[in-house]
């Protein structure tokens, strides 16, 4: 063989052997980040409303005068703010 086949050959199998160490050391995907694997069986409809829907939330909503309140505050510190806020 002549010289120049042989450094190529041997350039070849280098960059191959690396490929492969490489991949012997890459990190496997965490449990998270894993697809998740489809399931076989049809999901069953709900027969009784869930108990979370019907609670009302822990978060209260803000009355008339608080929302003004919000707003005044907003507007003082940029007028852009309040923008969506101006609504009923």
């Amino acid at each position: 063989m002549q010289r120049k086949t042989k450094i190529w050959i041997i350039a070849i199998v280098g960059l191959l052997a690396f490929g492969g160490l490489l991949s012997l050391f890459e990190d496997k995907p965490d449990k998270a980040e894993a697809e998740p694997k489809p399931t076989t069986a049809p999901a069953k409809p709900a027969d009784k409303p869930s108990e979370a829907a019907s609670k009302p939330s822990g978060v209260p909503s803000p009355d008339a005068g608080r929302r003004e309140a919000l707003i005044r505050a907003l507007r003082t510190i940029d007028a852009g703010l309040v923008v969506k806020e101006d609504g009923p």
